[in-house]
C-alpha cells in the first residue's frame, strides 16, 4: 500500500494539463508517421522482390496445375497502385514496433509498475503467436488452400483468371487475420484474469471448442482429413495453452489441480499418439496417394492442355502422360505416344511472346497475334534426363497412385527402360532408391533417348 500511495503521489506531482497531453501526442504521432514515411518509401524501392516474396504461393500453386501464373489488373494504373498498396502494408507492419513504442511511452506515463509488468509479461507472446500465425498462413494455409480453391473448377467451364487485387485480399485474409486468430491464448489470458470466464468453463467447453474449429478447418480447407488437421491442430493446441498459461498467471488464486483429470487427458494424448504410430504407413500411403493422383492430368484439377500442348510439340497423340517431377524441378511429362508407340520425355516451360505465328504446309501461313507480355507454353522433347529427376516421381504413381495409375506408371517405365529393367523392380518399395542406384550404375546418371 505504501508503494502504491507512493506512486500515486508521484504520478500526482508529474500530472501534465490537457494541453500538455496533446503536445506531448502530436510530437509522437508526428516522429512515429515520418519514420512510418522512410519505411514505405524503402518498401517502394524494393516493391519488385518483395511483389516477388507475395505471390510466390500463387506462382507455385498454379504452376503445380500446370495454369499461367500470371496475376491481371483491370486496368492501365492498376499494377502501380497494387505496388503502392503493398508499399504501404509492409512499410506499415515494418514500422508497427515503432508506432507501439511511441505509443507505449504516451500511455506508460499514467500506468502504475504492476500495470507496466503485466504489459511487458504479455507484448512477447502477443508478438510471437501474431508472427507464428503470419509464417504459418504464408508457408502451410495458403499453398494448401489456393492449390484446391483454384483447381476446384472444371476448366472446361471455368478458367481461372485471377486479379491482382483479389489475390492481395486473400493474401490479407490468410496471414494478417491468421497471425490475429493465434491470438487465442493472449484472449483467454485476459478473459481469465478480468474475472469474466473461469479456467474450469474454459476446461468444460473444451469439446465444443474442439468441434467448432474442426468444422471451421473443414470450410476453410480442402476436404480431406490430413489437411483439415493442419489447420485444426494448431489452433486446439493454442486452445490448450490459453488454458495453461491463464491457469498459471493467477498466482495464488489459481484453482487446485485437477490430478485425476490431468491423467485422464494425458492417457488421450497418449492414445492418440499410439494410433498415429500404428496406422503410420496408412497415413503416408494416404498422403502419398493424394500426391501420386494429382500426377495424372485429367480435366478435374490437372493440368487441362497438357495432351493438346505435348501432342503438338511431338507431332503425334498423346495415349499416356503423366508428370515425373518433384516440386522444386520443371515441369516434366512421361509420355507414351499414340501413333508411334514410343515413350517420351518431355519438358513444359512458359514464355513471354507478343506475337505467334504459325505456319502450315499449304498455300496460306496462318498468323496468330497474342497480346503483349502473354504468357505461352513451349513443349521441348528431352532427349537426355537425370534418372533422379524422372524416376522418383513414376515410382511415386506405380507404388501410391490409384487405378488406373500404377498400370499407366508401369507402361511407361517400360517404355523408358526397357522390359529387362522392369522385371528388377522390386517387390518392397523401401527398395525402391536401392533399385534407381542400380539403374544408374548400369547406364549412368543419365536416362537417354534412343
Amino acid at each position: 500500500m505504501a508503494d502504491e500511495a507512493k506512486t500515486e503521489l508521484e504520478l500526482g506531482a508529474s500530472r501534465m494539463s490537457f494541453g500538455e497531453h496533446l503536445d506531448e501526442l502530436r510530437r509522437r504521432l508526428m516522429r512515429a508517421t515520418w519514420v512510418t514515411a522512410i519505411g514505405v518509401g524503402c518498401a517502394f524501392w524494393w516493391c519488385r522482390d518483395i511483389m516477388q516474396v507475395i505471390v510466390m504461393p500463387y506462382r507455385d500453386a498454379m504452376m503445380s496445375i500446370g495454369q499461367s501464373p500470371a496475376l491481371m489488373v483491370t486496368g492501365p494504373a492498376a499494377g502501380v497502385f497494387a505496388y503502392l498498396k503493398v508499399s504501404l502494408i509492409v512499410g506499415l507492419i515494418a514500422m508497427a514496433p515503432y508506432w507501439i513504442w511511441q505509443m507505449w511511452g504516451f500511455v506508460a506515463a499514467g500506468l502504475y509498475a504492476r500495470e507496466k509488468k503485466h504489459v511487458y509479461n504479455y507484448a512477447p507472446l502477443c508478438l510471437v503467436l501474431f508472427l507464428a500465425g503470419v509464417l504459418f498462413g504464408y508457408f502451410v494455409l495458403i499453398p494448401i488452400g489456393l492449390k484446391y480453391l483454384l483447381a476446384f473448377p472444371d476448366p472446361d467451364l471455368i478458367q481461372n483468371m485471377i486479379s491482382l487485387s483479389e489475390y492481395l485480399s486473400l493474401f490479407t485474409l490468410f496471414t494478417l487475420v491468421l497471425g490475429l486468430t493465434f491470438q487465442i491464448p493472449t484472449v483467454m489470458i485476459a478473459l481469465a484474469r478480468l474475472g469474466f470466464v473461469e479456467i474450469k468453463t474454459f476446461r468444460e467447453k473444451r469439446r465444443w471448442v474442439i468441434l467448432i474449429i474442426f468444422i471451421v478447418s473443414a470450410v476453410l480447407t480442402p476436404p480431406d482429413p490430413i489437411t483439415q488437421s493442419l489447420l485444426a491442430v494448431p489452433l486446439c493446441l493454442l486452445y490448450e495453452l490459453g488454458i495453461f498459461i491463464a491457469w498459471m498467471g493467477m498466482g495464488e488464486k489459481r484453482p487446485p489441480l485437477d490430478r485425476a483429470l490431468l491423467r485422464r487427458n494425458l492417457l488421450k494424448v497418449a492414445a492418440v499418439g499410439a494410433l498415429i504410430f500404428i496406422f503410420r504407413e496408412e497415413i503416408s500411403g494416404f498422403w502419398q496417394g493424394m500426391a501420386a493422383d494429382e500426377r495424372r492430368p485429367v480435366a478435374d484439377g490437372g493440368f487441362r492442355d497438357a495432351h493438346a500442348i505435348v501432342g503438338a510439340a511431338l507431332e503425334d497423340e498423346a495415349a499416356l502422360l503423366l508428370s515425373v517431377n518433384s516440386a522444386e524441378d520443371p515441369l516434366c511429362f512421361a509420355a507414351q505416344m499414340k501413333t508411334s508407340g514410343r515413350t517420351e520425355l518431355v519438358r513444359l516451360t512458359q514464355e513471354r511472346r507478343t506475337l505467334q505465328v504459325v505456319d502450315r504446309t499449304g498455300a496460306e501461313s496462318v498468323l496468330t497475334w497474342t497480346p503483349a507480355g502473354t504468357t505461352v507454353w513451349k513443349a521441348e522433347r528431352l532427349d537426355t534426363l537425370a534418372f533422379a529427376h524422372f524416376l522418383p516421381g513414376l515410382l511415386q504413381a506405380l507404388r501410391h497412385g490409384s487405378e488406373p495409375l500404377p498400370a499407366e506408371a508401369r507402361q511407361l517405365l517400360g517404355g523408358l527402360l526397357g522390359e529387362e529393367a522392369l522385371m528388377s523392380l522390386p517387390a518392397d518399395a523401401a527398395d525402391d532408391e536401392m533399385w534407381i542406384q542400380q539403374i544408374q550404375q548400369q547406364r549412368g546418371d543419365k536416362w537417354s533417348r534412343k
